[in-house]
């Protein structure tokens, strides 16, 4: 990376959702070659599973859980499902939790996908073959 100006101060006036009202920033311009990447596809393969969910109904007065909790609630579920399947939890990669209202910002395909579903929440994971578990599906390479 080359660095291409020097450090500047600049101030960001009546920021939103900070604990102060003006934040001063430190900023430097930066760049890099534009190499491309490429992957030679090799490694172990890593699915992409998504589990749709639908929220349970709560008594008044009673807090929506986290999703940290939901995600708590449902990971063994999950690792059951994967482990008939051959598959295990990546440990290297968290499992995330995707709610309704955010998933068309993630993907468009996904959010068409939980509407059919009449899903509230989404928990997407990244899994691989168990140690000795033969990968049934074809790999893609995503560049």
């Amino acid at each position: 990376m080359e660095k291409i100006s020097e450090t500047k101060q600049i101030i960001e006036s009546n920021a939103k959702n900070a604990p102060v009202k003006d934040i001063l920033w430190n900023a430097q311009e930066a760049r890099t070659e534009g190499v491309r990447i490429i992957d030679p596809g090799v490694g172990r393969e890593v699915v992409v599973r998504h589990f749709f969910f639908k929220s349970i109904p709560l008594p008044k007065g009673v807090p929506k859980p986290t999703k940290r909790e939901l995600i708590s609630y449902y990971k063994r579920l999950i690792e059951m499902s994967l482990w008939s399947d051959g598959l295990i939890v990546r440990e290297d990669k968290p499992l995330e939790l995707v709610e309704l209202h955010t998933a068309h910002k993630i993907s468009p395909t996904l959010y068409r996908k939980m509407k059919i579903e009449e899903a509230d929440f989404v928990i997407l994971v990244l899994a691989s073959s168990r140690l000795g578990q033969v990968f049934a599906d074809k790999p893609q390479i995503i560049q």
